[in-house]
């Protein structure tokens, strides 16, 4: 069973910041989640938000150093950042990249293959190809990043709404045609029928946002890969016991 910080350790920590990131290479989780956006001079930075905090300017629109101003209680850093901390500690974590797209508004990230690139690189200029994977709501960065790096894992990321009208043969269809392995469903869509069809079309099965203790047991018993939540170390002390 995988355990997979969100955000690092949200549910402990300020999201998407190095302490979280520490918090969750400390509790002993497997891996980390953790979101993507490009700033307007195209650095890679770890936002969850499009918009800066408090303001209705895109993150694409802004400098790194405006960020570093606007957003102090959340410590925003650069995935290089990130690289370079955990290569320091020698981490063993796998990192989930989600890459953030808005397929409904595309204008707010900035162009996918351009994104996929800048992303891709990274990786590829710290060696870490073997410990990322790389994940997105939408299919279009998805494809974007199979192109350029055809060997890479992917995750299709899905809200449970998704299941009432495109389960299963069509959804199926959507991931293999970008060249995902892995699905990562909202957690309250599943079900042990759904698990066994997520599984017999070949797929890693990663649930998110997961906190409770009756919904991790659940999990486990249904048959799931992987669990996202914002308390990797609880998570890992409830699977050890």
């Amino acid at each position: 069973m995988q355990v997979q910080g969100h955000r690092g350790s949200k549910g402990t920590h300020p999201e998407n910041t190095l302490a979280a990131f520490m918090e969750a290479e400390l509790s002993g989780a497997t891996g980390i989640e953790l979101d993507l956006q490009v700033t307007q001079e195209g650095v890679v930075v770890i936002h969850h938000d499009y918009f800066t905090k408090g303001s209705n300017k895109l993150i694409r629109d802004c400098p790194l150093k405006s960020l570093y101003s606007n957003d102090k209680e959340s410590g925003i850093s650069t995935l290089e950042e990130l690289f370079l901390m955990l290569l320091k500690i020698r981490s063993r974590l796998f990192i989930n990249l989600e890459l953030k797209r808005d397929s409904g508004h595309p204008n707010w990230s900035i162009d996918p293959a351009l994104f996929a690139d800048k992303v891709i690189s990274l990786v590829k200029r710290f060696n870490l190809e073997n410990v990322v994977y790389y994940s997105s709501f939408d299919l279009v960065i998805l494809e974007q990043i199979h192109i350029r790096a055809p060997k890479a894992r992917l995750s299709y990321i899905v809200e449970a709404k998704i299941f009432d009208h495109l389960y299963p043969e069509e959804l199926f269809k959507q991931i293999r045609g970008v060249g995902a392995t892995i699905i990562a469903p909202e957690y309250t869509a599943l079900n042990k029928e759904l698990v066994e069809a997520l599984r017999s079309a070949g797929l890693f099965i990663i649930a998110w946002t997961v906190n409770e203790p009756d919904q991790w047991q659940k999990l486990v018993d249904m048959g799931v890969d992987g669990i996202i939540t914002d308390y990797p170390r609880r998570l890992v002390e409830f699977l050890g016991k």
